[in-house]
């Protein structure tokens, strides 16, 4: 009885480690990928002997096919179960999530099999049939998809108290709007992978104009008191309204909610993306300049390069865009606006000495094409021999900086 207990955690032990060898292979989310896998560890540990006892009899090439097939039925009716909670079957299929559970489970079963050649005295087909019955895995995913349905009910027997929580949107959108903000909320909640994120995030964009156009011909007509947008900001997760000034609107993602559902899916690209933005933009959910720019006015402001910010922003890009593409659009971005402040600015904080020094910090760590090198050290020239057109060590004196 020991040993077969022993054989038992041990089994899961080999699971769980080689699981999270594959995640750093892959460079997901250890935590919460070990949490998904724990009950499917456990429950092939209690019970994928039994199940191998049905192919007692197979040897050679055709018992390890039967195994790696087995491990996937168990692996796919886990994520079937488990990802029906949330009402997303058609992910999971996603990659590396179903290799490594089908692989891993396949490990597990593999060395259960090697340990346990013979069937036990006393076990009939029936009655280990019987003992399946009881399997964890099995009693686990009923329960999910019992729990599943329950969750279907609900959204059904509440979608007029849904209605009724967006009421207050009608006093600021259209019809048309609220169905966009209803269709992003809905996006909001069934959040699973870091694709799911990126396609919230970059929808903010997409619903954005038609937002802030309704807002600020809100504000136009009122301009003698500010409206208040705390309803909103009470309803739309994943987004900001902000009066700026005027009848200027300010509508951003709100990083700090992002940052939280990035830590639940089973990737790193989503977290290191936001963690990027918040190290852009603060991480106030009010924000109109990058934080490489001292603000001075409304519209404008001088650069702070020089001060170390724009490198690390460059350095974390450029380690993000070699480890995933998901977000390479929005990050390339960031970093083309940090090449046109070296390239484009007319207004800097500092003195040339400390901005030459970053720029050369930023040459020796950053990849860049020829083209972009060539532009780059003409520009060193110029602010070493500064021009009537740059302004440097504003931190010092008065600087024009527009706006």
């Amino acid at each position: 009885m020991l040993k077969r207990i022993l054989i038992s955690i041990l089994s899961a032990v080999i699971h769980l480690a080689c699981s999270a060898f594959f995640l750093m292979v892959f460079n997901c989310d250890t935590f919460f990928f070990m949490v998904w896998s724990l009950p499917l560890t456990i429950g092939i540990a209690i019970s994928g002997k039994r199940l191998i006892y049905f192919f007692i009899n197979t040897t050679g090439f055709m018992r390890h096919f039967i195994i790696l097939i087995l491990a996937s039925i168990i692996s796919v009716l886990w994520l079937y179960a488990f990802f029906a909670l949330w009402d997303t079957e058609n992910r999971m299929f996603d990659l590396p999530i179903i290799f490594l559970f089908v692989l891993c489970s396949f490990i597990q079963l593999i060395f259960l099999d090697r340990v346990q050649k013979k069937l036990p005295e006393g076990i009939t087909f029936w009655k280990n049939a019987g003992m399946i019955l009881i399997n964890p895995i099995l009693i686990i995913c009923l329960v999910i998809t019992g729990m599943y349905q329950v969750k279907k009910y609900e959204n059904r027997q509440f979608a007029i108290k849904d209605a009724l929580r967006l009421q207050p949107l009608e006093n600021y959108f259209s019809h048309t709007q609220i169905n966009q903000i209803t269709e992003h909320l809905k996006r909001v909640e069934y959040i699973v992978t870091a694709h799911d994120l990126h396609l919230v995030y970059s929808n903010i964009d997409t619903i954005y104009s038609g937002l802030a156009d309704s807002l600020t011909a809100q504000q136009s007509r009122n301009l003698d008191s500010i409206q208040d947008y705390e309803p909103i900001n009470k309803i739309v997760s994943g987004i900001h309204f902000e009066h700026y000034e005027g009848d200027a609107v300010l509508i951003n993602p709100d990083l700090a909610s992002f940052k939280i559902v990035a830590k639940m899916t089973s990737e790193k690209c989503d977290d290191a993306f936001i963690d990027i933005m918040q190290l852009t933009y603060g991480e106030e959910k009010f924000f109109s300049m990058p934080k490489w720019i001292n603000q001075t006015s409304d519209y404008a402001g001088a650069s702070l390069l020089g001060d170390g910010i724009e490198l690390e922003i460059l350095n974390k890009i450029q380690i993000a865009l070699l480890a995933d593409k998901e977000f390479s659009k929005e990050l390339n971005d960031i970093r083309d606006i940090i090449i046109y402040d070296i390239l484009q600015e007319k207004c800097y904080e500092y003195d040339s000495h400390k901005i030459v020094s970053e720029i050369n910090n930023i040459m020796e760590l950053i990849t860049f094409s020829e083209e972009e090198k060539t532009k780059i050290n003409a520009r060193i020239k110029q602010f070493e021999i500064p021009s009537k057109d740059i302004q440097l060590g504003c931190v010092e004196k008065i600087c024009k900086c527009g706006g």
